[in-house]
Protein backbone atom coordinates (compact mmCIF):
# COMPACT_ATOMS: atom_id res chain seq x y z
CA UNK A 1 0.00 0.00 0.00
CA UNK A 2 1.36 3.43 -0.95
CA UNK A 3 1.49 5.83 1.98
CA UNK A 4 2.80 9.39 2.17
CA UNK A 5 2.81 11.75 5.15
CA UNK A 6 2.73 15.52 4.70
CA UNK A 7 2.64 18.45 7.07
CA UNK A 8 0.20 21.05 5.75
CA UNK A 9 0.15 24.28 7.79
CA UNK A 10 1.07 22.47 11.00
CA UNK A 11 -1.25 19.49 10.46
CA UNK A 12 0.16 16.01 9.81
CA UNK A 13 -1.81 14.36 7.02
CA UNK A 14 -1.44 10.72 5.94
CA UNK A 15 -2.31 9.99 2.32
CA UNK A 16 -2.79 6.36 1.40
CA UNK A 17 -3.76 4.55 -1.79
CA UNK A 18 -7.07 2.72 -1.50
CA UNK A 19 -8.47 0.04 -3.77
CA UNK A 20 -12.00 0.75 -2.54
CA UNK A 21 -12.05 4.56 -2.74
CA UNK A 22 -13.86 6.14 -5.66
CA UNK A 23 -13.02 9.72 -4.65
CA UNK A 24 -10.63 11.49 -2.28
CA UNK A 25 -11.93 10.99 1.27
CA UNK A 26 -10.70 12.96 4.28
CA UNK A 27 -11.18 11.20 7.61
CA UNK A 28 -10.41 12.65 11.04
CA UNK A 29 -10.44 10.29 14.02
CA UNK A 30 -9.35 10.65 17.63
CA UNK A 31 -5.80 9.42 18.27
CA UNK A 32 -5.16 8.56 14.59
CA UNK A 33 -5.46 12.05 13.16
CA UNK A 34 -6.09 13.00 9.53
CA UNK A 35 -6.13 10.28 6.90
CA UNK A 36 -6.85 10.82 3.22
CA UNK A 37 -7.81 7.84 1.07
CA UNK A 38 -6.74 8.28 -2.55
CA UNK A 39 -8.24 6.22 -5.39
CA UNK A 40 -5.99 4.83 -8.11
CA UNK A 41 -7.41 7.32 -10.62
CA UNK A 42 -6.05 10.31 -8.62
CA UNK A 43 -2.39 11.18 -8.09
CA UNK A 44 -0.98 11.96 -4.66
CA UNK A 45 -0.18 15.46 -5.93
CA UNK A 46 -3.85 16.13 -6.76
CA UNK A 47 -4.98 14.60 -3.46
CA UNK A 48 -2.53 16.84 -1.57
CA UNK A 49 -3.88 19.89 -3.42
CA UNK A 50 -7.45 18.91 -2.53
CA UNK A 51 -6.42 18.46 1.10
CA UNK A 52 -4.73 21.88 1.16
CA UNK A 53 -7.98 23.45 -0.05
CA UNK A 54 -9.84 21.87 2.89
CA UNK A 55 -7.25 22.69 5.57
CA UNK A 56 -9.53 25.15 7.40
CA UNK A 57 -12.27 22.51 7.63
CA UNK A 58 -9.68 19.99 8.85
CA UNK A 59 -8.38 22.32 11.57
CA UNK A 60 -11.94 23.01 12.78
CA UNK A 61 -12.68 19.31 13.13
CA UNK A 62 -9.28 18.53 14.64
CA UNK A 63 -10.14 20.80 17.55
CA UNK A 64 -13.34 18.79 18.08
CA UNK A 65 -11.34 15.56 18.00
CA UNK A 66 -8.91 17.00 20.57
CA UNK A 67 -11.85 17.57 22.90
CA UNK A 68 -12.98 13.97 22.36
CA UNK A 69 -9.46 12.71 23.10
CA UNK A 70 -9.39 14.71 26.33
CA UNK A 71 -12.54 12.93 27.56
CA UNK A 72 -10.85 9.51 27.45
CA UNK A 73 -9.47 8.22 30.72
CA UNK A 74 -5.99 6.79 30.40
CA UNK A 75 -5.07 4.14 32.93
CA UNK A 76 -1.51 3.31 33.90
CA UNK A 77 -0.01 0.64 36.13
CA UNK A 78 -0.08 3.13 38.97
CA UNK A 79 -3.80 3.92 38.55
CA UNK A 80 -5.99 2.91 41.44
CA UNK A 81 -9.33 1.38 40.62
CA UNK A 82 -12.29 1.77 42.87
CA UNK A 83 -15.72 0.24 42.33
Amino acid sequence: MDVQVFNIKGVDVTLFRSNRAKRVNITINPFTGVRVSVPHSVSFKKAKEATEQRINWIKTHLSKMQKAEDLFTVFTKESKFQT
